[in-house]
């Protein structure tokens, strides 16, 4: 049963460095991933918003409405906040056959 348990941590975990490996970037000219990233300019920014997981506490009170600190239950919600997203064009070199190439990036930041 043990050796059943770590043998899909081992499939787990060589999942997650597969998906890794193969999101980097891949060179045109010789198709290696392995190429260094030389510099990134913001293309545009944009203003959006993102669904974010908020946790809020109920707790006990007494009969003024006093809390007492005891914790009755956690409510999770989901709330719309506002977000900016920037797309980049992003120079890459390759290592094995230096050539250089474009790629556009883009990120998700919470305001």
């Amino acid at each position: 049963m043990i050796m059943m348990g770590v043998f899909w941590i081992i499939v787990i975990l060589g999942t997650v460095i597969l998906m890794a490996y193969l999101k980097r970037p891949k060179c045109p000219q010789c198709g290696s991933r392995k190429c260094k990233r030389l510099y990134s300019n913001v293309i545009s920014a944009e203003q959006t918003y993102i669904d974010k997981k908020v946790t809020d506490k109920v707790y006990d009170t007494d009969m003024f409405g006093h809390s007492n600190g005891k914790v009755l239950q956690e409510v999770e919600r989901t709330v719309m906040v506002p977000a900016t997203r920037r797309y980049y064009d992003v120079t890459y070199v390759c290592n094995e056959c230096g050539t250089e190439f474009h790629r556009q990036e883009a990120s998700v930041d919470e305001n």
